[in-house]
C-alpha cells in the first residue's frame, strides 16, 4: 500500500512535481514519520493556500506550507509551489530543494514539534542528509 500520495491543484503544475521528487519526498517521510504513516500532500497555488491559512490559522495570507495531522499515523501537507520557487532565491535553494526544505519543515509539524530549537536542530539534520540528493 501506498503511504504518500501527491496531488496538485495547479492547472499548470512545474517539473519539480515529477516522479524523482516523489520518491525522495517519500524517503524523507519514511525516515521522519516511518514508513507506516500515511501522508497526502498537495501543491497549491497562492489562493487556496490564503483560504486555507485564513480558514484554520487565521492569518489572511498565502504561506509556503500548512500541516494538518489527521489521525495518530496520517497527516496532510499543502505546499504552496509559485510561493515555494519565489522564496527558493532567496535561501539559495533549487526549487526542488526549497520543497524538500519545506516538506521536511511539514513532516517534523506532524511529528509534534514547533517552531523553536530543538525544531531547527532537527530540519538542519535532515536538511544536511535530503537537500543535496
Amino acid at each position: 500500500m501506498e503511504t504518500l500520495s501527491i496531488t496538485t491543484t495547479l492547472k499548470h503544475p512545474r517539473r519539480v512535481t515529477g516522479h524523482t521528487t516523489h520518491r525522495i519526498l517519500r524517503t524523507i517521510k519514511d525516515h521522519i514519520l516511518g514508513a507506516s504513516y500515511t501522508l497526502s500532500v498537495v501543491y497549491v497555488g497562492e489562493r487556496r493556500s490564503q483560504t486555507l491559512n485564513r480558514t484554520y490559522r487565521g492569518k489572511d495570507h498565502p504561506t509556503n506550507i500548512l500541516s494538518f495531522p489527521l489521525a495518530h499515523n496520517e497527516g496532510e501537507l499543502f505546499i504552496t509551489l509559485p510561493l515555494a520557487e519565489k522564496e527558493a532565491r532567496r535561501y539559495r535553494r533549487t526549487p526542488k530543494e526549497h520543497i524538500r526544505a519545506l516538506f521536511i519543515h511539514g513532516c517534523l509539524h506532524l511529528k509534534g514539534l514547533r517552531h523553536g530549537a530543538t525544531m531547527d536542530r532537527e530540519e538542519k539534520r535532515w536538511q544536511k542528509k535530503f537537500l543535496s540528493l
